[in-house]
This record gives C-alpha cells, structure tokens and sequence, in this order.
C-alpha cells in the first residue's frame, strides 16, 4: 500500500474525482480480507463482507448519533417557547388597547409572533438532516435510518444501499443522500464500521480511467484539427 502511495506522489497522478481515489483505495484495502487501519481520518477495521449478515439477527442497532439529546431538547424548548408566546398573544394584545399605545405594541407583538414562528421552523431545517438512530434489518437485508420530523416525532426510512448516492461535493450537514432525502451521518458513531463502507458503497469496484467523455471529444477535435494542418501543407 505504501509503494502505491509513493508512485503516485512521485508521479503526481491528479484525479478528476478525489471521491473516486478514496473508493478505490478503500475497495482495495476491503478486497485483501486484512484488518487493519486504512487512516487517522477514517480509522476503519475492514472486515469480511459477510460479518454484517452472520452476526446479525433481526433488527439491530448499528449507529446512534451523540447530538440526539441535544437536538431533542432545543426542539421541544423551542415548541414550548413558541406555543407559549403564541397562546399569550391575545392577552398582550388587549392590554396593548388598553394602555393606549397600540401602534408600538403591535409592531412589537408582530415581531415576537414572527420570531415564535420561525425560530421552530429554523431549528427544525437544520437538524432534520441528522441521523438520530440506525438499525439494520439482517431477515430483510435492509436499514432503517431515524430522524425527528417538526413535532419531534421519530421518522422511519427504510433503505438499501443501492438506494444511497454520495454527491462527490457535499453540501452543508449531508453526507449521503438516501432516496433523495439528504442525510447526516458520521463514520466514528457505527457500532461496526463494515456497515459505512457498505452503505456509502466503498466496497464496490471503482472505474479508475483518468479519461472522461470530455476528455475524449478533445482529443478527437485536436486529432482532427491536426489532421487538416497536414492536409493543407
């Protein structure tokens, strides 16, 4: 592994895709049966393919993110907030009548009414990509990813790993994208990390051709092109 590594630095192979090296070099490391560490960023044991169905039995968890408390919490306190300011409305509205000063009070009450609104709204589009528990079914072969909807209650999505598509550039909390829904996931919280390489499809074969359909209509035109410079000499 280290003489591969070295050819390439000496010979400053560039990839088009960076995810695509990732892939093969984890693919290769899979495809040796061997245990041991790929990278201090990854710090992944590579097992046999078969572990995940022969340890397995029934529904399995296999991952739990650490911020799920977290993340419980400040959504119901922002429900509970924003319920609160809401159902005092009226109150404070009367009382603005009262007092006289209904024009400032009002705009001052729109704003609070506003923020109670979006504030539920905001935390729940940040976090809604955040896998809170995933389980692997071994009978049907299948995951099932948890994450918490708007009201704080558990969603179910229920997934192979041919439904997963990494995005080779990542956008902001997403990691994969499992049937057009953006997930969060992180390597270090797998139980067993056989169950990330094979849900992020690491060990699948990478085509590690440099040459894109791109690259090859270049070369056609250039060839072309040169051929014509011959032609009219």
């Amino acid at each position: 592994m280290a003489l591969i590594l070295s050819v390439c630095a000496q010979k400053r192979f560039f990839f088009e895709n960076f995810g695509n090296l990732r892939r093969a070099l984890i693919y290769i490391m899979y495809n040796d049966c061997t245990v041991e560490k790929f990278s201090a960023a990854y710090n992944v044991k590579y097992l046999s393919t078969n572990n995940y169905q022969e340890n397995s039995v029934g529904k399995t968890e296999i991952y739990y993110g650490t911020l799920t408390g977290q993340i419980k919490t400040l959504k119901i306190f922002s429900l509970l907030t924003s319920t609160g300011g809401l159902l005092a409305q009226p109150f404070l509205y009367s009382k603005a009548i009262e007092s006289g000063n209904t024009g400032a009070v009002l705009g001052i009450f729109a704003f609070i009414g506003f923020l109670t609104i979006t504030t539920p709204l905001l935390i729940h589009i940040i976090t809604k990509k955040y896998v809170t528990h995933l389980y692997y079914d071994a009978k049907e072969d299948k995951y099932i990813a948890n994450t918490y909807n708007l009201f704080v209650q558990t969603k179910e999505l229920v997934f192979t790993p041919n439904d997963v598509v990494v995005p080779s550039v990542t956008g902001m909390f997403t990691s994969c994208i499992i049937k057009g829904i953006p997930l969060f996931l992180e390597q270090k919280f797998f139980y067993d990390s056989t169950h990330y390489i094979r849900i992020m499809g690491y060990d699948k074969p990478v085509d590690l051709k440099l040459n894109n359909k791109n690259t090859l209509n270049q070369t056609v035109t250039m060839d072309a092109e040169y051929k014509d410079h011959i032609n009219k000499k």
